[in-house]
């Protein structure tokens, strides 16, 4: 399908974006990085899947007009329904895509300002827009990911990682929103929409959670996620994040050895 082999194109590459973003922010001196860095990022944005992704969306999904929860109606007040499981994987993956190049650019403009009104990276705003735009509709998918536990839930556990990753758009715009208080008080709209995001986060920590719960695995809890969300944006590496993983035989058991 030519939809996925497009968003898979552009998501393979979002690693090394981070990747240079990250060294370019620890060496600014090194010119050549930061440049790799912003010509990857323009390329990325400009070569945005949306026209392969849209007739896949519009034949493949259908609105249901209930909230994914009644905690976050005034959030998200509708969810999806797909016509198959590969649809519902293609459209999160795409969304998490987006998620994740959204982050990075953000990152740019915070770093490096004046590089990026000199390139043809987005403005703050449309980067913020888009980066919630898809958010949303990834929480709106989460009634048609848990329709299929617990006796399948292997499905939840397929979409679980882009379920966590969307917790980066609400985290960036409680961030701003929090900067901005710290200058004079918000305005309502402001307000509100710092609550939305909280709120938005502590929601996408429990329906990430329940799936761990579902296979037994340890909770996550939120500064994790936010932790990782500045990583994926080429953030710097906090101390507890394994820089190596490997595995090793020993006594004819395969074990995962971890280097900080």
């Amino acid at each position: 399908m030519l939809a996925s082999t497009l968003v898979m194109h552009s998501f393979i590459q979002i690693p090394r974006l981070s990747c240079l973003i990250r060294h370019a922010i620890a060496s600014p001196h090194d010119v050549e990085t930061l440049t790799s860095a912003i010509s990857l990022a323009e390329s990325l944005w400009t070569l945005d899947p949306a026209t392969a992704i849209a007739p896949i969306f519009g034949s493949g999904v259908t609105v249901d007009l209930t909230p994914p929860d009644p905690s976050i109606a005034d959030v998200v007040p509708t969810c999806f329904q797909f016509d198959s499981v590969q649809t519902a994987v293609l459209l999160t993956r795409y969304w998490m895509l987006r998620t994740c190049l959204c982050g990075i650019l953000q990152t740019i403009h915070k770093h490096f300002p004046l590089e990026s009104l000199a390139s043809s990276i987005p403005s703050l705003s449309t980067i913020r827009s888009a980066d919630i735009s898809a958010a949303v509709k990834v929480s709106q998918c989460l009634p048609y990911t848990f329709s299929f536990a617990p006796e399948i839930p292997v499905v939840p556990l397929r979409l679980i990682s882009t379920i966590q990753t969307s917790i980066g758009p609400w985290y960036r715009r409680a961030l701003y929103l929090e900067g901005l208080g710290t200058d004079r008080p918000l305005a309502d709209e402001e307000a509100r929409q710092l609550d939305q995001a909280c709120r938005m986060q502590d929601f996408i920590v429990e329906m990430g959670n329940r799936v761990n719960d579902l296979w037994g695995i340890e909770r996550v809890g939120k500064v994790i996620l936010q932790a990782v969300a500045d990583v994926m944006a080429g953030g710097a590496l906090p101390e507890w994040l394994p820089r190596k993983i490997r595995f090793q035989e020993v006594d004819g058991e395969l074990m995962m050895r971890v280097e900080y």
